[in-house]
């Protein structure tokens, strides 16, 4: 129990999910579900949407403001609205769920009221650029956005990053605080949801774009088709790449091999990630994939990319890391596991263990103590 003079105010700014699905979503949700019932924080969610609202989780106030079609033509208007929602509430501190909503992330650049301000890193627009193929209109908002960031994170005082390799990224733009909070596992969730009946060799939940590398799985799948010519596999998600990548899964004649599920329940997830072999999370750069936590939390030997940056996966003790965009490497480790049901048996016991390290609960604990020590510095 805290006592008085620790009580603090925290506002956190950022887009509240329409659905509980993906990294950051799923992380937004669980961190203020989690937060929220700590003694000694009085804390307040703060998000743009499509009609005005207050409501409480545990002891949270979620506010919703109603975003208005006059914001996109005047933003300072925005802004004002912003102002004058968080004047009433006199935080403490102001964190900023990512650099990738400009609105939030310009008010808490731009306002010298005193309060202690964090932003969240959950993924580096100038790393990730180079995989995003769009129009001129979206690269224009994507030079945008990459201003926006590198000018946010030379700024910001405070920064919480989920690795020690995203931390060493930032450090070499910044003279800031970076703190290592990293991404949590809901494992009564985890625990409640059973199995179900389509059991495959590999289970794999991502956004279907070229950043997240789906295709250099299906490539590996090709290859390890030779030795396991009945493999499974299955592919949850949607995105830009959903053709493209069905088109290639044709074209190597592994279509009884490989599902697309589109995208799936919170509670379905985990059924196929328990009913699968081995999850496989093979992106070309991700900060800290959501997907490693809740593979390891649901008992799964997890490989994934050397760009990945999550530490929470030990090579040869709960899964693998291969060399990013190497098929050969990553065919060459899910043989390993898929040859090896003793090695599998003993991989599932140890990211049990070290999923729990990262319940939610933990990692709430985590942010409240970089919260005490920003405002005690």
């Amino acid at each position: 129990m805290l006592i008085k003079d620790d009580f603090m105010k925290v506002v956190i700014m950022g887009k509240w999910p329409d659905e509980i699905y993906g990294g950051v979503a799923v992380h937004t949700v669980n961190l203020i579900e989690n937060l929220s019932k700590l003694d000694g924080i009085d804390l307040y969610f703060i998000s743009f949407v499509n009609e005005s609202k207050t409501f409480k989780m545990n002891n949270a106030r979620i506010i919703f403001i109603k975003s208005r079609r006059i914001y996109y033509f005047l933003p300072v208007l925005s802004l004002l609205k912003l102002r004058a929602e968080i004047i009433k509430i006199k935080p403490d501190i102001l964190q900023v769920q990512g650099t990738y909503i400009i609105t939030y992330l310009v008010y808490a650049l731009f306002s010298f009221n005193g309060v202690k301000k964090i932003i969240n890193i959950y993924g580096l627009m100038f790393m990730e650029s180079k995989f995003i193929k769009e129009d001129l209109l979206n690269e224009f908002h994507k030079y945008i956005l990459i201003y926006f960031e590198k000018y946010a994170l030379s700024r910001f005082s405070n920064i919480i990053v989920e690795s020690k390799y995203i931390k060493k990224i930032i450090q070499k733009m910044t003279n800031s605080n970076v703190y290592i909070v990293p991404d949590g596992i809901d494992i009564e969730k985890v625990q409640v949801n059973r199995s179900n009946e389509k059991k495959s060799d590999i289970f794999l939940i991502s956004r279907l774009v070229e950043l997240k590398g789906i295709d250099l799985l299906i490539e590996a799948v090709f290859i390890v088709k030779n030795k396991y010519p009945k493999i499974k596999v299955f592919i949850a998600g949607n995105g830009v790449s959903i053709n493209q990548l069905k088109k290639l899964t044709i074209n190597l004649k592994l279509e009884s091999n490989i599902s697309f599920l589109g995208v799936i329940s919170d509670e379905e997830k985990y059924q196929y990630y328990k009913s699968s072999k081995i999850v496989v999370v093979p992106s070309r750069w991700d900060c800290s994939p959501i997907s490693i936590f809740e593979g390891l939390g649901v008992g799964k030997p997890v490989i994934a990319s050397s760009n990945t940056n999550s530490e929470i996966l030990e090579d040869g003790v709960n899964g693998y890391i291969f060399e990013s965009d190497n098929v050969q490497d990553l065919a060459c480790k899910i043989e390993i596991l898929l040859d090896n049901k003793k090695l599998r048996k003993e991989m599932e016991v140890s990211a049990l263990k070290k999923a729990v390290q990262y319940s939610w609960e933990n990692i709430a604990m985590k942010y409240y103590d970089v919260y005490r020590e920003i405002i005690m510095n």
